[in-house]
């Protein structure tokens, strides 16, 4: 059974869009992450909440898409994934 989060998507999507963190965002390993450009909004039914997003990690830009989910499949701490040129990104 999936746990829900006690954000709505809704207001997790504009603390993206707005950049509105407390925090300096990190990835699990450590690495600083730096959202030059959260991309645009995919409103469409399938496929990533953002497309063509620019997101420093360490050293290093990446340009893809951005999937956000509220609940990670394991831990509760926000956490970015890439996979496959797609970043995955976890509020709790």
């Amino acid at each position: 059974m999936k746990t829900k989060s006690k954000f709505p998507e809704d207001i997790i999507y504009k603390i993206w869009e707005e950049k509105r963190f407390n925090l300096p965002l990190k990835t699990s390993e450590g690495f600083p992450v730096d959202i030059m450009d959260p991309g645009v909004r995919n409103n469409e039914v399938a496929g990533p909440d953002y497309q063509h997003a620019r997101i420093k990690i360490g050293n290093i830009t990446f340009t893809g898409d951005v999937e956000i989910d509220t609940v990670p499949p394991i831990g509760n701490h926000m956490d970015i994934i890439l996979m496959k040129g797609i970043i995955k990104l976890y509020f709790m």
